[in-house]
């Protein structure tokens, strides 16, 4: 696993991706769509997208959904926007309606280096957090917070940030969270780690330079806490996982992501040991964020087919994050 990005400017890496959203707006599969999927919503605190409402012209009050989910992308701190997973959660938006559960999805526009630095996308995304529980009166239960890689890494830090709030900030934490391939220790010094071939060090040491340029601000005690969530709470001041995280939790790594596996397998293991409900899926084979990866290679021919068509397989690593969330949201009994 090397990095492509290494001798690349941050500013042509940052923009590399069409945030306009103008391939859904405009694509066969949406247009209809277009007055209320990726809506830009900009709040004092925080900046995000609406990519979607339901999938109707008329857009669902939140409220009303069936499933809120609060998406987080990845990029290493450094890169990354709404754009880039909307198609894919669109797909699952439709899976999921398919399955009689309507769908409001929100992704986080959180700042990027070297616009800001940690704790800012802490802020933002509980700043999200609150604007959807308090302004919109989503019921936390029904919110289903993800996020992927560096997005996964701010998912736990928002909701470490919120068991440390819970009392002042009067908020529940989601009913659930869904992490992918997350970048568990910023630190990424597991042994195991240290050890690996020349060339995943080199993505190592990458990841090293950014982790080292986002927590430049931290204090030691916020070091402590955010830095590296592999660890024992025994080691930490944290609370116990099973306080921090919601009632369910899933998390998805592949077997080949090496510079993050060892971590990501040391935080589930630590949670659980602490009693929270988190079960794990390796995909053999899979590398860092394999389901969006994977799913570059279909973006094209799913916006240009009409809705609930789909080639078979389409993005079949989102099909089963689509099928797993169905089941963690089903009605009793089914």
């Amino acid at each position: 696993m090397t990095c492509i990005f290494n001798n690349v400017p941050l500013a042509v890496i940052q923009q590399l991706t069409v945030r306009d959203g103008s391939p859904l707006l405009e694509s066969i599969r949406y247009k209809d769509l277009n007055r209320h999927i990726f809506q830009c919503i900009q709040q004092e605190n925080f900046t995000g997208y609406w990519i979607c409402r339901g999938l109707y012209p008329e857009p669902i009050n939140p409220v009303d959904a069936d499933i809120f989910l609060l998406y987080v992308h990845g990029g290493g701190y450094v890169m990354g926007h709404p754009a880039e997973n909307a198609p894919e959660l669109l797909f699952m938006a439709e899976l999921l309606a398919g399955k009689g559960l309507e769908p409001a999805i929100f992704s986080l526009n959180y700042s990027l280096m070297p616009n800001d630095y940690f704790p800012t996308q802490i802020h933002q995304l509980f700043a999200a957090y609150e604007w959807i529980v308090h302004k919109l009166g989503v019921d936390p239960s029904k919110i289903l917070i993800m996020g992927e890689s560096a997005g996964a890494h701010l998912v736990l830090s928002f909701l470490t940030f919120l068991s440390e709030m819970s009392e002042s900030a009067s908020l529940s934490k989601p009913g659930s969270a869904y992490l992918l391939s997350p970048w568990a220790n910023l630190r990424s010094d597991h042994p195991e780690t240290l050890a690996l071939h020349w060339e995943d060090r080199l993505f190592k040491q990458s990841l090293d330079v950014s982790a080292r340029d986002f927590l430049r601000n931290a204090t030691p005690d916020q070091l402590d806490l955010y830095e590296n969530f592999a660890t024992n709470s025994n080691s930490t001041n944290r609370r116990p996982w099973d306080q921090i995280l919601p009632k369910i939790t899933r998390v998805s790594a592949g077997s080949d992501e090496l510079v993050f596996l060892y971590d990501v397998r040391d935080f589930v293991k630590n949670a659980q040991k602490d009693g929270a409900e988190v079960k794990i899926t390796i995909k053999d084979g899979g590398d860092h964020a394999w389901q969006s990866n994977e799913a570059r290679e279909f973006r094209q021919n799913f916006l240009g087919q009409s809705r609930r068509s789909f080639d078979e397989p389409t993005m079949p690593g989102y099909h089963e994050i689509a099928e797993d969330i169905s089941l963690m949201f089903a009605p009793c009994g089914k």
